[in-house]
């Protein structure tokens, strides 16, 4: 039974992130099957201007029921 949901936002074009990524499926892979990670796709939130734009963004991730994001 999956206790932990957790939201994973890693960017790709960098071959540490690609590590960091790999590292943080391998790790929840070894728990017993109690943390279920979800791949989040996101435009850049730290740069986005428009308030909506955050607002929509935020009220995505709370759609997702996530306990933590990466």
């Amino acid at each position: 039974m999956v206790s932990l949901r957790v939201g994973v936002q890693v960017e790709l074009n960098d071959s540490f992130w690609v590590q960091v990524e790999q590292a943080v499926y391998d790790a929840a892979g070894q728990i017993d099957g109690s943390i279920e990670l979800v791949p989040i796709e996101v435009s850049d939130p730290l740069t986005t201007d428009l308030l909506n734009e955050q607002g929509g963004l935020v009220e995505e991730l709370l759609a997702y029921n996530l306990n933590a994001l990466i």
